[in-house]
């Protein structure tokens, strides 16, 4: 099972994943090499992402990822071109040259899905490549990620003022 799941209170990006691995059946639970989320400082700022799917895709994401300069205007239009255009260009290069993209009938596909916060905004980034502002305050990618989604859903309806890791840790147990 994997389930990363994010919110935004006050600005603020707050992010959880399982440490579970799966591989052909087999469950791997030592969580070593198996980071489903990172972080990246580009400037003076900090993105979080979160994936799932292959490990590799991940790894490959983590550590020869360049992150792009952000744009100089903080407007959610700015950040999804900048998501779109520049660092989508880039993942797509090292992706490519990691061996975990594929291209069928001229369309780029990768073997997982991104949640990433930046700049107090959640988007998340399919396996095409699409990517998509989240309209909540919270988003969930993964096989449990319908679960996490309604344990957030209930929350923000029966208690909006929980506090952000135990929201994260609820829709995580949710997902398990």
């Amino acid at each position: 099972m994997t389930c990363i799941v994010a919110l935004v209170r006050d600005g603020t990006i707050w992010m959880g994943a399982d440490s579970a691995a799966s591989n052909s059946g087999s469950l791997d639970l030592t969580g070593e090499g198996t980071n489903k989320i990172f972080a990246k400082k580009i400037g003076d700022e900090t993105c979080l992402i979160g994936g799932s799917g292959s490990g590799r895709f991940i790894q490959l994401l983590e550590h020869a990822l360049d992150f792009p300069a952000l744009p100089d205007v903080n407007t959610p239009e700015s950040v999804m071109k900048w998501l779109v255009v520049d660092v989508l260009k880039a993942a797509r290069l090292a992706l490519k040259e990691g061996g975990n993209m594929t291209t069928k009938e001229g369309i780029d596909s990768t073997e997982g899905r991104l949640l990433i916060g930046v700049r107090g905004r959640l988007y998340e980034i399919l396996s095409d490549l699409y990517v998509r502002a989240q309209v909540d305050l919270f988003g969930a990618i993964g096989s449990g990620s319908d679960e996490a989604r309604g344990a957030f859903f209930g929350i923000r309806k029966l208690k909006p003022e929980c506090d952000p890791e135990t929201t994260i840790l609820t829709a995580l147990e949710a997902a398990e």
